[in-house]
């Protein structure tokens, strides 16, 4: 431990916990600029593909973490969900995000 009683090994788990939570909130605010900026359904699809992905993920997060269920088991059936709500919201954010760049470059053309 270090002098301060803070565990590198504790320090690392805080960084890696909350860093990525800090990450999603970024990038999902950088996709509220670009909504905001363009306001088209592409933007809209990536916006809200984005969102429905980050609050899968942390759902998933709080239940592991609090350990919301007694058992394996009992955790197993909404993580499966969340999962399988997060994988389509990651396609819909992609599809939303190529037809947003497709439609730009043909805006570049024009």
């Amino acid at each position: 431990m270090l002098e301060g009683g803070i565990g590198l090994e504790w320090l690392f788990k805080i960084i890696t916990v909350y860093g990525t939570l800090l990450m999603h909130f970024i990038y999902l605010f950088a996709a509220g600029m670009l909504l905001a900026k363009f306001k088209n359904a592409y933007t809209a699809m990536f916006f809200f593909g984005l969102l429905f992905a980050v609050i899968a993920n942390i759902a998933i997060r709080v239940i592991i973490e609090f350990r919301l269920y007694d058992t394996a088991t009992g955790m197993q059936q909404p993580i499966q969900l969340l999962s399988g709500v997060s994988a389509v919201a990651y396609f819909v954010q992609v599809i939303g995000f190529l037809l947003f760049v497709f439609d730009f470059v043909e805006r570049q053309k024009q």
